[in-house]
């Protein structure tokens, strides 16, 4: 399994991996990142790629819907889903995936502005070699202004929440301080508090380094003591002080670390095409201290009431067995994104170090 295509549109480049064989695949996936500050409401054209096999048109229509249309020989398949009302600003990814196993073609729009996840899947399975998968990434005729990157991958690419950190994060736990890459389910970590708390799993995706995807560095001091630590921007940290309390009326609230890119204690982290994330999926959400820099365990709400949805996340084998958790309310208070706004320029005026 890998990525066959990863293609960086705000950079202007494009990154290929790999060298596809002409083989056909049993399952794909494609994925499609959009600025929604550069989205217009009015239906449009965001991508269309042709080959002499195969096609593929991804459009946005009224009421915001996304469809997609994929043809490979005489094959045909379009699968549409909504994605919510459309933010002034954050990202919207498109997830198409097609299984040949099982029959089905699954459309995930993740409203990344709003955390939402809304899903869509048609008993309608194109049989498409690797080669055409990659042609369609790589050689397309139309390329909207709001796509921010587009990849091509010839596996199932997981949807929605699983990943939080990098590997080599130092978590407490009561056999001591690991790296979370070799944290197991059944393991009991040490949260800020003081109490103990059952990994129900944790795990990893590999995924490209590019828009809500791009990893942060968060710098120590003022984020912990015990070196940087590199994140997912969606992650969130528990920040206090009195800007927080000003802003807030709360001594603690959980903010997105993507929020409080400052170029100085906050800063984006340079890798390859590609990165590979892992996730803490604790029996409640708790708020841990990785290397005393305070901040979330995995949260994925009220996901385990959404069966088939959960499936499609890394977090499918669990809630096969049934033992995905309902997660009624977070730890703290999660900030809006407008008061995240608000808090990161408060603290880019004061430089004030805040305590996390």
């Amino acid at each position: 399994m890998g990525w066959l295509v990863v293609a960086s549109h705000a950079r202007g480049r494009k990154v290929a991996q790999g060298r596809p064989k002409h083989r056909l695949l049993s399952s794909g996936s494609l994925i499609w990142e959009l600025d929604f500050a550069t989205l217009r409401p009015a239906p449009q054209l965001i991508y269309r790629a042709r080959t002499a096999t195969a096609s593929i048109d991804l459009n946005i229509l009224r009421q915001d819907r996304a469809h997609v249309i994929l043809r490979a020989g005489d094959q045909f398949c379009q699968v549409a889903t909504g994605f919510d009302r459309t933010a002034a600003r954050g990202a919207l990814r498109l997830t198409l995936r097609w299984d040949c196993i099982s029959g089905e073609t699954t459309l995930t729009a993740e409203n990344l502005a709003q955390g939402t996840l809304r899903q869509q899947v048609v008993d309608q399975v194109p049989a498409l070699a690797a080669e055409e998968l990659s042609n369609l990434a790589r050689q397309w005729d139309v390329r909207n202004p709001a796509l921010v990157w587009h990849a091509a991958a010839d596996h199932l690419h997981p949807v929605g929440p699983g990943i939080c950190m990098a590997g080599a994060t130092p978590i407490a736990t009561t056999r001591g301080t690991l790296p979370l890459s070799s944290v197991r389910a059944g393991d009991h970590v040490v949260t800020r508090g003081g109490s103990r708390a059952a990994v129900l799993w944790c795990g990893s995706v590999e995924v490209p380094a590019l828009g809500a995807y791009a990893p942060v560095r968060l710098k120590a001091p003022p984020f912990g003591t015990a070196g940087d630590l590199i994140v997912h921007p969606g992650h969130r940290l528990a920040l206090s002080g009195t800007e927080v309390e000003y802003l807030f009326g709360e001594e603690e609230v959980l903010v997105e670390a993507g929020a409080l890119v400052d170029g100085e204690t906050v800063i984006p982290e340079p890798t390859g095409p590609l990165f590979r994330y892992h996730g803490l999926l604790l029996d409640d959400h708790h708020i841990i201290a990785p290397g005393g820099c305070a901040m979330e365990s995995l949260c994925i709400g009220a996901l385990a009431r959404d069966r088939d949805l959960a499936l499609t996340t890394p977090l499918g084998e669990l809630a096969r067995a049934g033992h995905l958790p309902v997660q009624r309310r977070t730890a703290l208070r999660d900030a809006e994104p407008y008061e995240a706004a608000a808090l990161a320029m408060a603290r880019r005026a004061g430089r004030s170090l805040f305590a996390a």
